[in-house]
This record gives structure tokens, sequence and C-alpha cells, in this order.
């Protein structure tokens, strides 16, 4: 892909145009092999800037704290899988034990440096462009990041929504928001979703299962409602949820809540409008070589067997 996807974006029909602000781009612009040959590093400046140049509107980014109580973009619990030299001290190291200075002195494989959530949210002024702004667990940093915003509301407005696996920590953020009154962005509420995943990890006992295929998924769904009263949840999507049988779930849960998707295997624009209908708000991507190619996309499978 290059910069000719902007030209394709905005030349877009309306009703497609609706479900390209639906796409949410998975830790910005990135390869998943990490080569920066192919594309920008994941969760870096460069990431989201190349999201903002193609026309994108939307980006992920995972947000972790420092040891000195720095808000910076990190997914992984240490930086030894994008540092430039994996050897180096403090790469194996988690980040939450190291000072901001300590990970500044990491150089990362394109040769840029992990990116704070200030100096990110200070280059998006301006632009249309909005985060879903994903809480890693780890540590409790829901005062540190409500003081974040709270001291800075204008980053607010390129905030979409606000996610996480870690529901207390998420739940704490909230909270330390709502004393504030620091929710309201210009007369629209940012939602809080809850991360769902359906895969059950015996070193993650904080994460929630869950599976449309479930005969008590829209039961489930209620019990975590009622328990944690957020705005909605992203789901874990699976190729047979296109299928009619599960697009009634899907499309029923939607009327209820906010709904967000994350693994999406079938990553392509066809997906995207099949989603979009059913009322799913945001769809994450990771926005592959085949996106546009929905001639061999699965989804056209489940479609004519509606």
């Amino acid at each position: 892909m290059n910069i000719s996807d902007a030209h394709w974006v905005h030349n877009q029909p309306k009703g497609s145009k609706e479900f390209i602000s639906k796409l949410v781009f998975h830790r910005g612009y990135h390869d998943n092999r990490d080569d920066i040959e192919i594309r920008p590093l994941e969760n870096t400046k460069l990431a989201y800037k190349e999201c903002i140049e193609r026309g994108f509107l939307k980006g992920e980014c995972d947000v972790q704290i420092s040891k000195d109580k720095v808000l910076f973009l990190c997914h992984d619990e240490n930086l030894k899988r994008l540092a430039n030299n994996p050897n180096q001290k403090n790469t194996d190291s988690n980040v939450h034990e190291l000072t901001w200075k300590e990970i500044q002195e990491i150089e990362l494989k394109d040769g840029q440096f992990c990116t704070s959530l200030k100096e990110m949210f200070d280059y998006l002024q301006g632009t249309k462009f909005q985060m879903v702004v994903e809480l890693k667990a780890g540590e409790n940093y829901g005062v540190e990041l409500s003081q974040f915003f709270i001291n800075n509301p204008k980053y607010l407005k390129n905030v979409c929504l606000f996610i996480s696996f870690d529901w207390n920590l998420l739940q704490i953020f909230r909270n330390e928001m709502k004393k504030q009154s620091a929710l309201q962005n210009d007369e629209k509420k940012i939602p809080f979703l809850g991360l769902l995943d359906d895969v059950v990890y015996n070193d993650k006992s904080f994460y929630k299962y869950f599976t449309i295929d479930s005969p008590d998924a829209e039961k489930d769904l209620e019990q975590f409602n009622h328990d944690f009263n957020f705005d909605g949840f992203y789901l874990p999507f699976q190729e047979h949820y296109l299928f009619p049988e599960k697009r009634e779930i899907i499309q029923s849960l939607c009327e209820k809540y906010t709904i967000g998707m994350w693994k999406i295997g079938e990553d392509s624009i066809a997906c995207v409008e099949v989603l979009g209908k059913l009322g799913i708000s945001y769809i994450n991507t990771d926005y592959p070589d085949s996106f546009f190619n929905i001639e061999r996309s699965q989804v056209l499978q489940a479609e004519e067997c509606c």
C-alpha cells in the first residue's frame, strides 16, 4: 500500500466511507513481522503519521507506565523484540521497572525511540485522527492516566475509546475521570469498553473469556455489564461469526452495547463492510496487502449463504 490509499478512501461512496470510519489501525500502520523496510514499527509516532497521511481516521495504541511515572506507548512487557540491539542492557527488563531515561536509551530497530503519550497527543493536535487507547495490564496507573487527561483536556478530542483486558484498572481510571467530570468531549461521551478473549490463559487470571458460540453469550455480557457497567465490549472475532445464525446474535448485542471487534483473521474491506452493517462500531485491522482483494475473501462465501 502507498499514499494512493488516501485517494481511494476519499473517493468511496458514502456508505463505504462509513465503514472505513469504523477501521481502527492496530498499533498504527505497522508490519506484524516488524519489517522496517515495509512499514514503521508499531506504537511509534511514525506509525500513526502514516495512517493520517493515508486518510484514515482511527488507530489503537497501547499505554504503559515507567518506574518514574511517565506514560508511553508500548505493547510488550519489555523492548527486546523491537530493540535495534536485543542484547543491549535493559531490553529484557520489564518496562515498568525502568525509568523513562533508561527506556529512552534503548534504540528501536528503525532508529526511533519509544514515544511518550504526551509526545503522541501533542503530535495529533490539529488533526481529526482519534485513538483507541488500550490500558495495558501489569501496573495500577489509573490515577496517573486520569491526571494526564485532566491536566490536558485538549487531548480528549483525539480519543474515541478507552479499552483494557484489565477491567479493574479500566474501572479505576474511569472512576477517577468521573470525579473530575473529565469524560465529556465536545458534549460527546467517550466510551469505556472491556476487552474480551476467546482463549483461557493460566497466567492472565484477569482476562475475561467470551465467545458468541456459547449458548449463554448474551447472558454472559449482561452479567459483565452488571458487574462493571462499561459502555460496551471489544470482542474477539472468528470467521464463522459472519454466517447468518451468528449475525443475528451480533446484531442483538450491537443494539444493547457499543461493540468493537479484534482478532480479525479475515482482515479485508469485505469483512469491514459486513461487520459495519451488523452494527459493529470499531473494527481492528492490521491492513494486510490483501485488504482490498475481496474476490478472495471468505466473507463473500458467507454472503452467498444469506
